[in-house]
Formats: structure tokens, C-alpha cells, sequence
């Protein structure tokens, strides 16, 4: 169960990471690398050249970086940056290194003490609720889907809140 969970949060960081950089070109989307020439061909007015640039999505941590980045969020005059705790970017470090050890497989084991994934699952919940709510950066239309949005994190936060203290109670006992 907890592969999906990791899996799925992963990909939920990563959409809501795009959706707060995306701006109206999506360039901020992309690798530096990519970024640059799509700018460069647009800037030359060369359409044929921007619109031949791969458009591969920059790796998550990256986008989780540029989500931190003044230059990059400071899309609007009410847009905030992401400014994690350390152990929010410690949280988000190790859902990306468990996402990749469980989409890649290699012939390594794996071994995962579960009782750390539900504060992992919270501080990435918080992460997501900051690019949502907070950042100024994230339009979710209609309302509606705001509000859908907002109740199923808190769905989220409750089944991670039973399961962190059913853990504790079963180390307790053990």
C-alpha cells in the first residue's frame, strides 16, 4: 500500500510544483538547458525552432528548487515563495529518493521504516497546501474545485493522523 501512497504524493508535488511555475509560457517548466533555447528561439522570433524544443519537464527536485526561488515565483505582486522547513525539505527529499527506488527497479533492497512515511506524507501535504493557498500563484477554476481540492487533503491529513497514531501504539506495544 504505502509504494502507491508514495507514488501518488510524488506525483501530486510535482503537478502542484507546475502549476505554481507554469506562468503563461510554461518555460519555467522546463530544464534550464531547454528553458534557455525555447527563450533564445522565441526572442529571435524563430517560432519554428521554439516550437521544435523538446518540452520534457525538469526533474522534481528541480521544480521544487525553482519553487523557492524568488526570480521564479514572483509571478504576480501578491505571489509568495515556497519557504520549507528543513525538515519539510527533508520530507520532500526522501519521498523523491522512495518514488524513484520504487518506479525504477533496480536489483538493490529496499528497506523502509514505515512509521516515518505518514510525517513525510504531512509535510509534503503542507508543501502542496502552501502552492495551493498560499503562493498566490495557483488559480484552481471553478471555485468549486478549490474547495474539492482543500477537502480531499484534509481526508489525506486524517487517515495519515490514524495511521501515525496506530503506529504508535503498535511500537508501544512491541
Amino acid at each position: 500500500m504505502w509504494k502507491w501512497v508514495v507514488i501518488g504524493m510524488h506525483n501530486a508535488v510535482h503537478g502542484f510544483l507546475a502549476l505554481a511555475l507554469q506562468r503563461t509560457d510554461g518555460l519555467q517548466l522546463l530544464t534550464e538547458k531547454l528553458e534557455r533555447k525555447k527563450f533564445d528561439a522565441w526572442q529571435r522570433d524563430d517560432i519554428e525552432a521554439a516550437l521544435a524544443v523538446d518540452v520534457r519537464v525538469d526533474q522534481f527536485l528541480s521544480l521544487y528548487a525553482k519553487a523557492k526561488d524568488p526570480q521564479r515565483m514572483g509571478q504576480y505582486t501578491t505571489s509568495r515563495v515556497l519557504a520549507p522547513t528543513q525538515q519539510q525539505d527533508a520530507s520532500v527529499a526522501r519521498l523523491n529518493r522512495l518514488r524513484n527506488e520504487f518506479s525504477h527497479y533496480s536489483d538493490i533492497s529496499l528497506s523502509v521504516a514505515v512509521a516515518e512515511l505518514p510525517g513525510v506524507v504531512a509535510d509534503c501535504l503542507d508543501v502542496i497546501e502552501f502552492l495551493v493557498k498560499l503562493s498566490g500563484n495557483v488559480m484552481l477554476y471553478p471555485f468549486e474545485l478549490s474547495e474539492q481540492v482543500e477537502a480531499f487533503m484534509d481526508r489525506i491529513r486524517h487517515r495519515i493522523f490514524d495511521l501515525n497514531a496506530r503506529f504508535q501504539v503498535e511500537s508501544a506495544i512491541s
